[in-house]
């Protein structure tokens, strides 16, 4: 299994869920919601039906919000719900950054390689990119059916130093690279190495990242290479 280390920030992946095999049943009026004692707030967050933090409160286990200590996890994972659309039919949830750093010797710095999304009966968006940060990275994710992986998919990025890396914002590939997301997804494994661990570019850049992101909200910056966690 993978070891997930916690990082300080995380990143926003839009979850795509259906209705289309919701029962046909009328769903309950707000006053049936009312007489279970429903609510639909968990924290910030608003908790729309078909999404419920309690029983008989949602459609089925796939709607369950998990409301531990006033944050909204998804069912009794750790995938921690920032936003519920249900116009767009999306969840945005929280996910860690996988990193690989080393100190200016070349040393391994306590890292997370590695880092998973499961989204059970809910798909990945297509709205979201496999983004990798940093001068001597090359990161991919695996994609897996029914538990069994299928294939992968990443990118790579080198640079000898800052001059190279484009204007804020653009993640172009040089300092930054992106690739997108295969339809249909719900289960995927994250990994990101160096080539050389950062010993020709570690005056700059200590750290490779690699996270899902919704790709809308995502901009880059040249001082993500110094220490991304920190922003």
């Amino acid at each position: 299994p993978i070891i997930m280390i916690l990082v300080l920030v995380q990143v926003v992946v839009v979850v795509i869920f259906s209705l289309s095999a919701a029962t046909k049943a009328a769903p309950p009026t707000e006053a049936d919601l009312k007489n279970h004692g429903c609510v639909h707030r968990c924290g910030n967050l608003g908790i729309p039906y078909p999404f419920g933090v309690k029983e008989n409160c949602y459609l089925s286990e796939d709607f369950f919000i998990n409301c531990s200590e006033s944050q909204p996890y998804l069912w009794h994972s750790n995938l921690h719900v920032s936003n519920i659309s249900l116009d767009e039919g999306e969840v945005g949830i929280m996910n860690y950054i996988s990193r690989n750093c080393y100190d200016l010797l070349g040393t391994p710095l306590q890292s997370n390689f590695g880092g998973w999304i499961d989204t059970g009966n809910f798909s990945i968006s297509t709205k979201n990119k496999f983004t990798s940060i940093g001068c001597d990275t090359y990161a991919y994710l695996q994609i897996y059916e029914n538990k069994s992986f299928v294939f992968a998919t990443g990118c790579t990025s080198q640079c000898m130093n800052m001059s190279y890396v484009p204007d804020d914002g653009s993640c172009s590939g040089i300092g930054c690279c992106q690739t997108s997301i295969p339809k249909r997804v719900s289960y995927i494994e994250i990994y990101t190495y160096s080539f050389n661990n950062h010993t020709n570019v570690s005056d700059f850049n200590p750290c490779s990242y690699a996270f899902v992101v919704e790709e809308a909200a995502f901009y880059f910056s040249k001082t993500y290479l110094q220490n991304f966690t920190e922003h």
